[in-house]
């Protein structure tokens, strides 16, 4: 039994160090702890950028939505004009065959007007003015 008693004395023992070990240990600790501290607070710096960053973005949205739908409207805007202004143009167009009969009819007419206005000049007291 002795020995039964004894292995488990040697398989239950921790090794043990020394003072110099355990308060090296102590301030390699430490230095992990400040060195984690420094990472949390690099990392609380860049979120709290970051979430700046994100509100720009959100504002630069907003705004970049505002003038598509200042756009939309002008080009809405735009399309009405242009049906307007062709509606106008086939208008016309559709005047141009009249004009130009009237043009047809109107230069023979030319020599006309100015033979007849040559005549009211000779007439006695028919003078224009």
């Amino acid at each position: 039994m002795a020995g039964a008693h004894e292995a488990g004395n040697v398989s239950g023992k921790q090794k043990r160090r020394g003072p110099k070990t355990l308060i090296q240990a102590v301030f390699s600790l430490m230095d992990d702890v400040a060195e984690l501290r420094k990472s949390a607070q690099f990392i609380a710096d860049n979120i709290a950028k970051l979430s700046e960053s994100a509100a720009g973005i959100d504002r630069h949205a907003e705004l970049i939505a505002s003038q598509i739908t200042t756009l939309t409207e002008a080009a809405a805007g735009i399309d009405t004009s242009a049906e307007k202004i062709a509606h106008g143009a086939n208008s016309i167009a559709a005047t141009l065959p009249s004009l130009q009969r009237l043009a047809e009819v109107v230069e023979p007419l030319d020599n006309t007007v100015a033979r007849l206005g040559w005549f009211v000049d000779r007439i006695p007291g028919g003078k224009r003015s």
